[in-house]
């Protein structure tokens, strides 16, 4: 049998896209167990066998972190729905014992701090956090593309960028806006993250939950 004939001309097959965390992981594992067994045909690579191994270790180590994190974050998420539905018995409950005892009296209903059905909406404390913020990667040097959606009450939006979100002191305004789809620029380049707040009639409210995406 002939023997297949040698090509200069094959190329590497990484895939990145297709890979998982841990599979990119074990390539990383697999590849610097190539180095060490195989001197002579890789000299000098430009990231070392134990810099690839101790990069998948951390790899490894951060995903068990963020899954972590993920599952109390769906914990906390249906603790806080529940209280959410319990509050919202109470609310109606409370709201219907008012009308009974008010008796249709615009100022009896007043004075227990409940609105008037049909009346102008008197906003009492500061809008919510904005919701479901995403970040997206901008087109040109410095931008990214920002998008949420706006809380009732809101006359404008705060926006806060920083790259060590853990570092409260670090978040720093860049914009002061009323769209819900603003592009910001004149970031920093790299992994960036941006938290939104609303402001109204009664102030400023709390902020959004962070996004982050790469800056060009």
């Amino acid at each position: 049998m002939a023997k297949p004939k040698k090509s200069s001309s094959a190329r590497v097959a990484l895939k990145l896209s297709k890979l998982t965390v841990a599979q990119k992981a074990a390539q990383m594992s697999s590849l610097a167990d190539a180095y060490d067994a195989n001197p002579a045909l890789f000299p000098s690579p430009p990231v070392t066998s134990a810099a690839l191994r101790t990069g998948a270790a951390s790899l490894l180590a951060k995903e068990k972190s963020a899954k972590d994190a993920r599952q109390a974050s769906m914990v906390a998420t249906s603790e806080r729905d529940d209280a959410e539905l319990v509050a919202d018995a109470s609310l109606t409950q409370s709201a219907d014992f008012v009308q009974l005892v008010s008796k249709g009296d615009a100022t009896v209903i007043t004075k227990s701090s409940l609105e008037i059905k049909g009346a102008p909406v008197r906003m009492k404390s500061p809008p919510g956090a904005p919701q479901n913020l995403s970040a997206t990667t901008g087109a040109k040097l410095g931008e990214a593309k920002l998008k949420y959606t706006k809380p009732a009450g809101t006359q404008t939006f705060t926006v806060q960028c920083t790259a060590t979100p853990t570092d409260e002191t670090s978040w720093k305004t860049i914009l002061s806006t009323q769209k819900t789809t603003p592009l910001v620029t004149g970031v920093a380049s790299g992994r960036m993250w941006f938290r939104i707040a609303a402001s109204g009639a009664q102030g400023q409210g709390p902020w959004s939950d962070p996004a982050t995406c790469i800056v060009p």
